[in-house]
């Protein structure tokens, strides 16, 4: 009769590993937070580009002006403020032709609470937005700019001064 030895882990063997494991995991997970903060400024600074160059197309499309703007907390309207984390939308004259969602724990900043199109594409005025994280602790932001013949332009840039 052949009996063989159990095989298997000894309770130290395991609570090496876990130890290994939580220390790995200590020094992984506030880097993986800063890479999923850094994703979301940039999926949100690319749907606001797509929004203004969204606007500026319907502009020249209907040849008539259309307006980019801050919502209201509803969506249901133009925000008076400049305030974009409500989401933003396009509308022509009354109609909304497009609404985006809101957007959390995210700083995005204009000097305007709208930016209308003419139907020739151009803006009324220059304008440059900003995204980024609310205290640019991953130290990326974003930046918007539209020019005088509307030109919409989309850079990567440092939260540094």
């Amino acid at each position: 009769m052949n009996i063989s030895k159990a095989r298997g882990f000894t309770l130290v063997e395991l609570m090496v590993t876990i130890a290994v494991l939580v220390i790995l995991l200590g020094i992984a997970v506030p880097s993986f937070k800063n890479v999923l903060l850094n994703n979301r400024v940039t999926v949100t600074a690319h749907s606001l580009h797509s929004a203004v160059v969204f606007a500026r197309s319907e502009a020249v499309k209907l040849r008539k002006a259309v307006t980019l703007c801050s919502a209201k907390a509803d969506q249901s309207d133009c925000d008076s403020s400049a305030d974009w984390t409500n989401g933003w939308l396009v509308k022509k004259d009354s109609e909304i032709l497009k609404i985006w969602p809101s957007v959390q724990e995210l700083n995005i900043t204009g000097s305007k609470k709208l930016l209308r199109f003419h139907g020739d594409g151009t803006p009324d005025d220059v304008e440059e937005l900003e995204v980024s994280a609310a205290d640019c602790s991953n130290g990326v932001k974003h930046l918007i700019k539209i020019n005088r013949i509307g030109q919409v332009r989309l850079e990567r840039s440092s939260c540094e001064p």
